[in-house]
């Protein structure tokens, strides 16, 4: 029982400071593009170099496999899939919990992939994602100016996972077999 519930609560810290690190990279990089002033209002130009500048950077983070980029409105103002730019996407759960400013890293299987949905197409050989809604902060840090989702691939938060829970495991059975030596 502890073994289970050590290693759930493990995967579930790493995918949440995964999400961190991404929110503040993503952050970091609106800011130094100074494109947070992009996603309000209807009048948001995707050709302005500050946007150009932002969207390659988002779509060159790490084991990146696709990226949508929301305005305010909820409106894809650039993907990494061009089929999704200009589409409006409401109701979405973690859409609407990243412009309340909360990170919900979830893993997913892309077989269970929903074609025509936000989600971007994948490379062949992809069984298993991270996707990620990140919250962008207006300039003053206090209201959500945007979001950004991002899949990436789970390859290697899964082997470190996979570690992790080995080694709980293990520890788990030796100090049983301790204690019933003992």
């Amino acid at each position: 029982l502890f073994s289970y519930i050590a290693s759930g609560m493990v995967e579930r810290r790493i995918l949440a400071r995964d999400a961190e690190v991404s929110s503040q990279y993503v952050n970091s990089i609106v800011r130094l593009a100074g494109a947070v002033s992009y996603f309000h209002g209807d009048a948001v130009n995707p050709k302005a170099p500050e946007m150009e500048a932002f969207f390659r950077q988002v779509s060159g983070l790490p084991e990146v496999l696709g990226a949508n980029v929301y305005g305010f409105n909820r409106t894809v103002l650039w993907s990494s899939d061009s089929a999704q730019t200009g589409r409006q996407y409401l109701g979405i759960d973690s859409l609407e919990a990243a412009f309340r400013g909360e990170l919900h890293p979830e893993i997913e299987s892309a077989e269970g992939h929903d074609e025509g949905g936000e989600h971007v197409e994948f490379p062949s050989g992809v069984s298993q994602y991270i996707e990620t809604y990140v919250p962008v902060w207006s300039a003053d840090g206090k209201s959500v100016a945007g979001a950004v989702e991002v899949y990436r691939s789970a390859a290697s938060i899964l082997d470190e996972i996979s570690a992790v829970r080995h080694v709980i495991w293990l520890g788990s059975a030796i100090g049983a077999a301790v204690l019933f030596l003992t």
